[in-house]
């Protein structure tokens, strides 16, 4: 069991990139690699000045996914 244990805390998170296409309320639609994601994936969000912002994918619209923040918003910008 503790090599089983081992093994799965080896593995290597899958890293997917994208950009920050906007910004309702607390909705931030993102956009890029897409076809690597799911409801339920968790991300981070670059901000101005500030420590990441820990998101979770919610749904997709229009080729963009939506996430849902862990935090507020103040820093986020398009293209981050």
């Amino acid at each position: 069991m503790r090599n089983l244990v081992a093994a799965v805390e080896a593995i290597d998170p899958l890293v997917v990139t994208g950009k920050v296409a906007g910004v309702s309320g607390l909705l931030i639609e993102s956009r890029g690699g897409l076809s690597r994601l799911a409801v339920g994936a968790r991300a981070e969000i670059e901000r101005r000045g500030q420590a990441p912002l820990p998101a979770e994918v919610v749904g997709f619209r229009e080729a963009k996914a939506l996430l849902m923040p862990f935090g507020p918003v103040e820093g986020v910008a398009p293209g981050a």
